[in-house]
């Protein structure tokens, strides 16, 4: 067996011989998807071709393929906007309320110089963010639009947080490092390989792949309104993850924010 580029995502050249003839399959990002049905027989049916014989990263974009395709099937909206907390003095807060009213029930606060707020839609000078477990509104009038910086070529601000349950996990993607946390084991520290859109797809739909200390994952992120099932946080992303590591390969799904410093 040989297996070639696996480390210059996202594409992947496997080549396996399978008597008597030998098997060649190109991956190019998510417009291959269509070939996933003879991924699958080739991982599942050839003795040849064992998925615990390949580099961790191999199996993580491979499977990411099938992940990427139900993303892309539901809708997509437009990038989250990022604001700095300004006009507040530093004795005050900016208090969030329930709703887009002044006299609104007060749900939470942000202090001054908070950043970044991550606001998911405004009604008449008014931004819906997350705060605490729950969502509320705070005055536009004091929120100064910020740029994030990317992680690689793709649109994704860094710092993004993701989490799923069952089983509960955590992932903190930065510019150059992802951080997998899950409850009862140690955090694992990998290095960003790739970060980047997919051709066509426009720049609500980014992938990030990262190996290190024996793990690899590959991850999907799209701009979609995404539930954790337990709050009442309405998440501007979801995440549909591979992982893959010396305890086999997993598949994990879950929602993505960028949390207040």
């Amino acid at each position: 067996m040989e297996v070639r580029r696996y480390s210059d995502a996202p594409f992947v050249e496997v080549v396996q011989d399978i008597a008597p003839v030998q098997f060649r399959l190109g991956l190019r990002h998510h417009r291959d998807c269509e070939k996933r049905d003879r991924v699958k027989r080739l991982f599942t049916e050839s003795e040849g071709l064992v998925m615990s014989r390949l580099p961790p990263i191999v199996p993580a974009v491979l499977i990411s393929c099938w992940a990427a395709t139900a993303a892309f099937a539901q809708p997509i909206h437009t990038d989250p906007r990022y604001y700095r907390v300004t006009g507040v003095a530093a004795d005050d807060v900016l208090n969030i309320r329930s709703a887009p009213t002044a006299s609104a029930e007060i749900v939470g606060k942000f202090e001054p110089g908070a950043q970044p707020v991550e606001v998911l839609d405004t009604d008449k000078g008014w931004a819906r963010v997350i705060i605490g477990e729950g969502m509320g509104w705070a005055s536009a009038d004091y929120l100064e639009p910020i740029q994030m910086s990317p992680i690689g070529d793709s649109t994704l601000p860094a710092g993004l947080l993701c989490a799923g349950t069952e089983p509960f996990w955590s992932l903190h993607i930065d510019r150059e490092s992802v951080t997998y946390s899950a409850a009862g084991a140690e955090d694992r520290v990998m290095s960003v390989v790739k970060a980047d859109g997919f051709a066509g797809a426009g720049p609500g739909t980014n992938f990030v792949i990262a190996s290190g200390e024996g793990s690899s994952i590959t991850a999907v992120v799209s701009n979609q309104r995404c539930s954790d099932g337990m709050s009442d946080r309405d998440y501007p992303r979801r995440i549909d993850v591979v992982l893959s590591g010396a305890d086999g390969v997993t598949g994990l799904t879950g929602c993505c924010r960028v949390p207040v410093n």
